[in-house]
């Protein structure tokens, strides 16, 4: 009796083929090192428009999608060099589109295990939510950009929750004024002022006494409580301690216009 074979297994079995003869000649051509890397090149081009597609040009939910066809091109490179730090981090791609989130984060832990300076496979990390691990200064600010990015984009569709939730990563990595300016406005959009105030007053506890920002965030969160007094002299501060006081000096005057207090204002 002759057996019957579906399609799809032939298929199946004929990707595996051919993924196995491609190996055997990148590794008689090149050596393990250079064939892991034109594998995961392969399967980064199999991976891209799934996750593309899955955010929309940003960052994708955990099961967002999935990506079979670049699995077993990762798998094989992984094989081929262990060592290899890209190989990691489109495995964890694969694994947080298919919906194995913790699986991702390990993935991308290992890749960053390998490269501690890179600052794709950081913000793959922080992005999903992994906090074991912290990256330095100067590889933070990059990442908090990228989050800044993704909180307009949410922002733009309208999606406020998910875009707190960049703004505020943005934040918590690298605390700046933009940044601030950012939450500010969205909490007073969800009519949180509260939160305003305090995310002002927590970037003020970063920034040394010699630098104007921490006057002007000083000096605004005062203004959103309506502590005018208060919000006059911190902005009067930060504007002898700045090259370019006029902004502080046009807020303070109007600080104490709101106080009545004329003669100051004008």
């Amino acid at each position: 009796m002759v057996p019957i074979i579906s399609v799809k297994s032939v298929s199946s079995v004929v990707r595996k083929l051919t993924l196995a003869a491609l190996t055997a000649m990148l590794l008689v051509l090149h050596g393990p090192t250079l064939a892991a890397l034109a594998l995961h090149n392969g399967a980064g081009l199999l991976l891209r428009p799934r996750w593309q597609a899955a955010g929309e040009g940003g960052f994708p939910a955990c099961g967002a999608g999935v990506a079979p066809a670049a699995g077993a091109w990762i798998e094989r490179a992984l094989c081929l060099n262990p060592q290899d730090e890209r190989a990691w981090l489109l495995r964890g791609r694969a694994a947080w589109l298919a919906g194995r989130c913790d699986g991702a984060l390990r993935d991308w832990e290992r890749a960053l295990s390998l490269n501690p300076r890179d600052p794709a496979a950081w913000a793959l990390y922080l992005a999903a939510g992994g906090n074991g691990l912290q990256p330095d200064p100067a590889i933070a600010e990059g990442v908090a950009s990228y989050f800044l990015f993704l909180g307009d984009r949410s922002q733009k569709a309208e999606q406020w929750e998910d875009a707190l939730q960049w703004y505020t990563r943005a934040f918590s990595l690298h605390p700046t004024t933009a940044a601030t300016w950012k939450l500010e406005a969205l909490y007073l959009r969800l009519e949180q002022k509260e939160a305003a105030v305090a995310v002002w007053e927590e970037l003020a506890t970063h920034l040394p006494t010699s630098d104007p920002d921490r006057w002007w965030a000083l000096g605004r969160a005062a203004e959103l409580s309506e502590r005018w007094e208060h919000a006059a002299l911190f902005y009067g501060e930060g504007a002898r301690r700045s090259p370019r006081p006029y902004d502080f000096r046009m807020r303070e005057g109007a600080a104490w216009e709101r106080l009545r207090d004329w003669a100051r204002a004008e």
